[in-house]
């Protein structure tokens, strides 16, 4: 099945428990995942006991979607202190000690070291799973680096890897297309695909290569190139009925 992650955020949750009739609610419905965005709502003010409650909030409003929890740091575009990274592990425990929590958390590759160990036992006495993830916002790194960070997330026993990067033009993301047919098939989740407007068409062709997570905006984008689930989908179909 291929994931369509819209984005949640403070104001895109209020605006749908609000209305959940308006075109913000209808477009989080066609949404078949989505990415709860835990630095995002600290960065609001969120106390723990409010992330806590998110999950539950979310899955209230769509009980079928698939979750994934995120508390992005501002070095990968995200609004978490770099510094501070480490005390994610505290937010990530306290998310995963409830009943409702997310399908999958992510963690950066570059905290695989460090943040994993503390958030591990968690992980498996809950059955979470975690993805391994990566952002370059300069450039479409070449297919030996994204091997290297491939097998970094194997090695870990991540359930999926993803990578966003920066196409600088036109096509410069085309001979990774191969290596998403190559390595998809190793992990039960995964996303690679190119940020920009010369990226935007790999948030939904990586899909036909084997991918099966692209991210999607409720309203707004949230990162450079992002498409609305709307197109996403429809782009999705076209590529698919053309192919």
């Amino acid at each position: 099945m291929q994931l369509f992650a819209g984005i949640i955020d403070p104001e895109t949750l209020s605006a749908v428990e609000q209305n959940p009739q308006g075109e913000l609610a209808k477009s989080a419905a066609l949404c078949t995942a989505l990415e709860i965005r835990y630095d995002l709502f600290l960065d609001c003010g969120a106390s723990e006991e409010d992330l806590v409650a998110l999950s539950k909030r979310v899955r209230s409003l769509y009980p079928k979607a698939f979750q994934i929890g995120t508390i992005r740091l501002k070095r990968d575009g995200g609004m978490f202190p770099d510094a501070r990274s480490q005390d994610r592990a505290r937010y990530f425990n306290a998310i995963l000690s409830t009943g409702d929590r997310p399908n999958v958390v992510d963690i950066e590759i570059e905290e695989l070291g460090t943040l994993l160990p503390k958030v591990q036992a968690a992980l498996k006495s809950t059955g979470t799973k975690f993805l391994v993830s990566h952002h370059d916002f300069l450039k479409v790194p070449t297919v030996a680096e994204f091997q290297v960070w491939i097998e970094q997330a194997k090695a870990a026993g991540a359930n999926g890897y993803k990578t966003a990067c920066m196409s600088t033009a036109e096509g410069d993301f085309d001979c990774i297309y191969p290596l998403i047919e190559q390595e998809s098939k190793n992990f039960e989740l995964f996303s690679l695909f190119a940020m920009g407007a010369s990226g935007q068409e790999s948030r939904v062709k990586s899909l036909l290569f084997g991918a099966n997570i692209t991210y999607c905006s409720i309203g707004k984008a949230v990162a450079p190139g992002q498409l609305s689930v709307e197109d996403a989908l429809n782009q999705y179909k076209m590529l698919a009925k053309n192919r």
